[in-house]
Formats: structure tokens, C-alpha cells, sequence
């Protein structure tokens, strides 16, 4: 029975440290390991914030060095004033949402058009490098989530949900292995 009970422990172990592993090796990024920044000023309710989020979503899926740093500025004042510094940065004042920047470009609103620059933009600084858009600008402030979308856990990572759920189904299993034996004892 001991052996049972070390054998499951063993397995729970291991299960453990599967759920640990990082996900898949991504490829280098050809400037020496930098990310690529590019921010987003949002606003809630925003129908063109909200066609530009599944294309950024998928953007920063097919480019893993593409970090999206994205700011709800309807409701968070704070992030209306860096949006109004960074427009002040690149020599206008933003008007609406969204608005876009990366490297020493920005654009104004969403659409397919726009995706394409961006995603050109992207290839590019990835290939040669570029500026970070908000360097001086964003300093300290932490970009909100995307509605519906967790707060940190960077892709790969287990939820603390999954790992409490692994150490009490490990814990109820011992358990019951534990009563199932001392009822055998007993019988005996």
C-alpha cells in the first residue's frame, strides 16, 4: 500500500511540474532579444477599439517579441493624460480613440487599411529595431487589461486556479487512500 500511495504521490509530482513548463521555445527576435512596444490608447465602449483588439490579439500571437501595452482612457484620467503626452510627443493632439504608436509612428482610429500598416510597422522594427514610442512619456504606469482578458500570467503560465486544484485533488486522493486503508486494518 505504501507503494501506492509514493506511486501517486510521484505521478501528482510530476503532473505538477508539466503544468509548471513553459510553453513552446519561441525564435529569438533579430534585435537582440528587444521587445518591441507598442502602445494603445482605448476607450471602453469603443466600436473601433473593439474590431482594432482581435487583430493586436492576433499580432502579438504571430510576433512574440511584440509586446501591446494597452490604456483605457474614457474612464482612467490617468491614462488620458499619457495619451495627451504622447500625442504632445509626436506633434499633435489626439482627438479620439484608438490611438496607436510604435516606434516614431502613430495612428488615429482603426481599420483594415491601418492593421496593414501597423503589421508593416511591426516586421520592421522587428527586422532593424525602433524606438520605444513612450519612452520618457509612460514610465511607471501599468496598462490595463483588455476587458475579459486576465491580469498578468504571461502566455504559458498555470493559473493559481490549476495548481490549488492538482494540490487538493492530490490531497483528497491521499486522503482516501489513507481511509480506504485504515478500513482494511480494521476489517482485519
Amino acid at each position: 500500500m505504501r507503494a501506492k500511495i509514493t506511486g501517486l504521490v510521484f505521478i501528482f509530482a510530476i503532473a505538477f511540474l508539466v503544468a509548471q513548463a513553459p510553453g513552446p521555445v519561441q525564435a529569438q527576435a533579430p534585435v537582440a532579444g528587444e521587445k518591441v512596444i507598442l502602445y494603445l490608447f482605448w476607450g471602453s465602449g469603443c466600436p473601433h477599439c473593439a474590431e482594432e483588439r482581435p487583430f493586436l490579439v492576433d499580432l502579438g500571437n504571430r510576433y512574440p517579441h511584440l509586446e501591446v501595452r494597452a490604456y483605457e482612457v474614457w474612464y482612467h484620467t490617468d491614462n488620458m493624460s499619457l495619451f495627451q503626452k504622447m500625442g504632445q510627443a509626436f506633434g499633435y493632439d489626439p482627438k479620439g480613440v484608438p490611438g496607436t504608436y510604435l516606434g516614431d509612428r502613430h495612428w488615429d482610429g482603426y481599420n483594415a487599411a491601418i492593421g496593414q500598416e501597423i503589421e508593416a510597422a511591426v516586421k520592421a522594427c522587428l527586422q532593424s529595431g525602433c524606438k520605444d514610442a513612450g519612452a520618457g512619456i509612460v514610465s511607471g504606469g501599468t496598462p490595463d487589461p483588455w476587458p475579459g482578458e486576465p491580469e498578468g500570467g504571461a502566455p504559458g503560465s498555470v493559473p493559481a486556479a490549476v495548481m490549488v486544484a492538482f494540490i487538493v485533488a492530490g490531497v483528497l486522493l491521499a486522503l482516501a487512500l489513507l481511509i480506504r486503508r485504515g478500513l482494511k486494518r480494521a476489517r482485519f
